[in-house]
């Protein structure tokens, strides 16, 4: 995307994209993914609990533990990744730039 010149300075120079979207966007994702990472973290325990089974309680608790923790950072991980995409596409169709030199918001 072509950044469009400021109204005022008459330059492009100093114009950027305004990211709300992005920012609510990867907030968004990452409370998704934290929610769909609680389904990863009931699996990820179950599995650690079961590899962690090999020495018997300690090694449950551990796997159970290890696995729950892995499986709730992925999904927020992955929620986070998507809700950013998405917030950057509604940042694009948006079109407000803002000038850091005058200040001055504009739709491009």
């Amino acid at each position: 995307m072509e950044k469009p010149k400021c109204p005022n300075c008459e330059n492009n120079e100093y114009v950027i994209l305004v990211s709300t979207g992005k920012t609510v966007g990867t907030v968004a994702g990452g409370v998704a993914g934290g929610v769909a990472g609680y389904g990863g973290a009931a699996g990820g325990a179950a599995a650690g609990a079961a590899i962690g089974s090999i020495v018997p309680g300690i090694g449950t608790a551990v796997g159970a533990v290890t696995g729950g923790i892995m499986g709730a950072l992925t999904g927020a991980g992955v929620g986070s990744v998507a809700g950013n995409k998405v917030g950057e596409l509604v940042d694009e169709s948006r079109s407000l730039f803002k000038c850091n030199k005058c200040e001055k918001e504009f739709n491009g």
